[in-house]
């Protein structure tokens, strides 16, 4: 027992000091991987067991991986925007679905052959795909967000099943439309037509479903805030009986405009919207732009006349859209430009909004804002003595107002104003030279009829200054003053004058003029 004892004691030491050399054995294995790995960390050339081992599963996952890698590549080189590359990637996912048509036979790709299929297609053929896919996944999309817009939870439900149905009869088609992967040059044409044949189709059919359940005000229904706040403007204007009531433009009722839209249908619609937003947009920069100049006017009076203006532009481009919403037999040439058949008056209706150009109706308020801001710089910048010149030439033209005559002259500029002005004062002061020279002449015939002459010349002046200021052409207005010789007939009197006077009279010398200008 005790020799037992003595072995079991003697075994358990072994086995302490065993268990000891074990555990340290663990530390020094420890400390040769920890200092292993900072080696490895200093020196990226060490090979590593685990980039191996990775290595071997990248190879594994290679195939998959270089597929995706080489799509997306090509897809870069088409140059496709974003929304197409969502759009092939959803294709993709239809052509790869065994599920998609699996009782018609219809083929399903494998990533291989879509990548394939892509590249045989090329950039514009695939482009026009990604185009017309985009349409029909637009509309159902817009359709789907109008669903909220109908208050009955069973209509709602009942159209999102159509919607469904819509969508899956789509994925079908393009299941079979792509089933024949012999790629030959016509074949590939051919995909890129049916796409684009299909895509009426397919708007058409939902659309049907959609009129018939929501009747007059289906296409309304449809539509976005921002695209219903237009719709309302538009109706708006074209409802109304005083906008362009002396033009003969067609006054629509509530009824005749929905039905025009109905008879559209929403693609359409959509179109018109987006043209009359762009064309808004561009009108209210515009007011805008004039609204801010008009408001630097100093005169208020002007100010006033000017907003007249701005509001006439205003009515003028309601008057256009309702023009734009108006059959006329002289629209044909709109039809021409557009290179398409006139097949109803809603078809031509929606050329015409669809792809008529902005139309500036801020001409008128915008260049008389700016010469008359013109004018009033100008004018602040003269002398006291040239602003009296100024103001007397207006005094006596009594066709101009003072906007007009303000804008005429903010029309010319500071330079040509001032030319005006010293025709003005030449004028003025040949009056004045030829009046004195007159008055210190001895009665007598030869004197009364120098008089007449005279007050037949001062009379007819401001009739002249009319005449030069008549119209609104500035360019024409400065050139009658700068070409007008009429000074030279106070001079001509004034020569006349002074030859009747004696030599020998010392007092007749001609006093010197005192200038009140």
């Amino acid at each position: 027992m005790n020799n037992l004892s003595t072995l079991v004691l003697k075994g358990r030491d072994i086995y302490m000091l065993r268990e000891k050399k074990f555990n340290l054995l663990i530390v020094l294995v420890l400390l040769s991987l920890i200092l292993l790995l900072i080696l490895i960390s200093c020196n990226p050339n060490i090979p590593r067991k685990r980039d191996v081992k990775n290595m071997e599963v990248n190879i594994v996952e290679e195939p998959s991986q270089s597929i995706d890698f080489k799509l997306n590549n090509l897809l870069i080189e088409f140059g496709l925007p974003d929304k197409d590359l969502r759009v092939i990637d959803e294709i993709r996912s239809v052509l790869i679905n065994p599920e998609i048509g699996a009782s018609t036979g219809y083929k399903t790709y494998t990533d291989l052959e879509f990548y394939d299929l892509l590249n045989n297609l090329g950039a514009s053929r695939v482009k026009k795909i990604a185009k017309s896919y985009l349409k029909v996944n637009n509309f159902q999309e817009d359709f789907e967000n109008s669903l909220n817009n109908i208050l009955s939870e069973d209509e709602r439900g009942d159209l999102q099943s159509k919607l469904n149905d819509n969508r899956a009869s789509y994925a079908l088609y393009l299941k079979k439309l792509f089933s024949n992967s012999a790629f030959g040059e016509m074949m590939l044409d051919n995909y890129v037509a049916q796409m684009i044949a299909r895509e009426g189709i397919q708007i058409a059919q939902l659309e049907e479903k959609i009129r018939s359940a929501l009747g007059r005000e289906y296409i309304y229904l449809q539509l976005a805030g921002g695209e219903k706040a237009a719709i309302d403007e538009i109706q708006g204007i074209i409802t109304n009986a005083a906008i362009g009531a002396s033009t003969g433009y067609k006054t629509y009722t509530a009824f005749e405009f929905y039905d025009l839209l109905n008879s559209l249908g929403t693609l359409k619609v959509k179109e018109m919207i987006r043209a009359h937003l762009e064309r808004k947009k561009l009108r209210d920069a515009d007011y805008i732009k004039t609204r801010d100049m008009i408001g630097k006017v100093k005169d208020r009076r002007l100010e006033e006349e000017l907003q007249k203006l701005l509001s006439n532009a205003q009515d003028a481009y309601n008057v256009y859209l309702k023009e734009l919403f108006h059959k006329s037999d002289l629209d044909s040439d709109l039809d021409s430009d557009l290179d398409s058949d006139l097949d109803s008056d809603p078809e031509h209706v929606y050329r015409k909004v669809a792809h008529s150009k902005y139309r500036f109706v801020f001409e008128s308020a915008q260049r008389n804002a700016q010469n008359i801001l013109n004018y009033e710089k100008m004018y602040a910048n003269l002398s006291k003595r040239d602003q009296n010149l100024l103001n007397d030439i207006r005094n006596n033209i009594v066709e101009h107002s003072d906007f007009s005559f303000n804008s005429l002259l903010g029309d010319l500029g500071a330079s040509d104003v001032q030319d005006i002005i010293n025709f003005h004062l030449n004028v003025l002061r040949a009056s004045k030279d030829a009046r004195e020279v007159i008055s210190n002449l001895p009665s007598g015939n030869d004197k009364e009829e120098l008089r007449e002459k005279f007050n037949d010349f001062a009379i007819k002046y401001n009739a002249h200054l009319r005449w030069c200021f008549k119209g609104n052409d500035s360019n024409r207005v400065y050139n009658r003053v700068i070409n007008s010789r009429y000074a030279d007939n106070f001079t001509n009197i004034q020569e006349a004058a002074l030859k009747l006077i004696p030599i020998s009279d010392p007092s007749s010398t001609i006093a010197d003029i005192i200038d009140e200008f």
